[in-house]
């Protein structure tokens, strides 16, 4: 596998750098992809994230973001690295890598060693594997918590639908959110970790500079300046998916909640302070589990379904050709692989949600066939691994 990931000197942040054949990089629209959603739903561990996301296109087609190049050509790619990457920063990387998961939450740091043997490298070594590919390819250059920002809003979001359908009464408990009821904001929330947080490293004073630290979360959620003033946090600015949707936003510890101590540190030991590194996803708490399941999900839509990115439409678009065509009904573009993702999310005719027995998170599955408990092979095993265990003890004790 070519796909490695190495560290901007500019932002510090990580990129995931690979290749794919160059008409799909530059693509015009994207099909939906319940596939490739499942795989991204699954990964548990860093490496499984590189695995999933090889072989798929990038999030956006935009050969540049944020004044980042994304999309260039292996000789272009191979100048780019040698001169503006280097070595992995293991600390940083371990808290970029945050997997959203209803059990358990973590950053899964644990795994970094054998990881970061594998994937990866300095500028040097990843201009020597993308400058030595064909010319019908294109090397991508993507930052991982952009990666994280849709995986992570996917799981979550896939979570909550599965419990709506399946009747769950404290939908929002077993998705793996806790219930703050936040003084500084004199309001009830229900809050969860979402994502990584570059702007812990220097407080951003314009959109620009949120673009250039989070290029595509900043996209699908900016940040929005209020007009309130908090004692301690100064000016609130959240981050809304849905500017008309004040009931559903991203923000820092400092703002999300007085004291988690159930959470503890999601991250292992390092320079910064954990609550730091942390952008949360805070929802109203009405007591209307089930409206408030929708006001997250539709939330989330808006901020896809609008996608720009500095000018051009990244979201879901109406294919006004098709009104010229001999086709029985409306035909949705996808103009962005994002964007795609969360349309196979939304509509999966033939799928049924299944949120799995073991670890909480969701997947589609087949509606043909027995109902699925688990989200993958390796839950099904240990689940069952488990509950021999669990009788084995029982046998012993009595």
């Amino acid at each position: 596998m070519l796909a490695c990931i190495t560290r901007n000197k500019r932002t510090r942040a990580h990129c995931l750098v690979r290749a794919v054949p160059a008409d799909i990089a530059l693509a015009g629209s994207f099909e939906p992809d319940p596939a490739a959603l499942n795989a991204l739903l699954g990964v548990k561990a860093p490496g499984q994230l590189v695995q999933a996301v090889d072989d798929l296109p990038p999030l956006v087609a935009a050969e540049s973001l944020a004044g980042m190049p994304r999309i260039l050509t292996p000789a272009d790619a191979a100048g780019y690295l040698g001169g503006s990457f280097a070595e992995c920063d293991a600390d940083v990387l371990a808290a970029e890598l945050f997997l959203d998961s209803a059990e358990g939450l973590r950053a899964n740091g644990q795994a970094l060693v054998k990881f970061a043997d594998e994937y990866c490298c300095g500028g040097g070594e990843a201009a020597e594997r993308m400058g030595a590919l064909s010319g019908d390819l294109a090397v991508l250059v993507e930052p991982v918590q952009d990666w994280m920002a849709v995986r992570n809003q996917l799981s979550i979001a896939l979570r909550l639908k599965g419990l709506l359908a399946e009747g769950e009464p404290d939908i929002f408990g077993r998705a793996g959110f806790e219930h703050v009821d936040n003084r500084r904001l004199g309001a009830s929330l229900l809050v969860i970790p979402a994502k990584f947080n570059p702007f812990f490293a220097k407080a951003a004073k314009t959109a620009a500079a949120d673009a250039a630290s989070d290029p595509l979360f900043s996209a699908i959620a900016p940040r929005t300046r209020r007009a309130t003033s908090v004692p301690g946090v100064g000016d609130v600015s959240p981050n809304y998916p849905d500017p008309s949707n004040t009931g559903v936003f991203f923000t820092t510890k400092p703002l999300a909640t007085d004291d988690l101590p159930s959470w503890g540190s999601l991250f292992r030991p390092n320079r910064v302070p954990a609550e730091d590194q942390t952008l949360y996803l805070c929802v109203e708490n009405t007591g209307d589990q089930k409206a408030m399941t929708r006001s997250v999900v539709e939330s989330f839509s808006y901020g896809y379904v609008n996608l720009d990115l500095e000018g051009e439409k990244a979201g879901w678009e109406y294919d006004v050709s098709g009104e010229h065509e001999n086709i029985d009904a409306p035909r949705i573009l996808c103009r962005s692989f994002a964007s795609s993702l969360w349309y196979a999310l939304s509509y999966h005719r033939g799928k049924r949600i299944t949120v799995c027995r073991l670890c909480g998170n969701a997947v589609l599955s087949n509606e043909r066939g027995t109902r699925k408990d688990y989200c993958s092979d390796a839950c099904r095993v240990r689940d069952a691994n488990r509950r021999k265990a669990a009788g084995a003890d029982g046998a012993d004790s009595a």
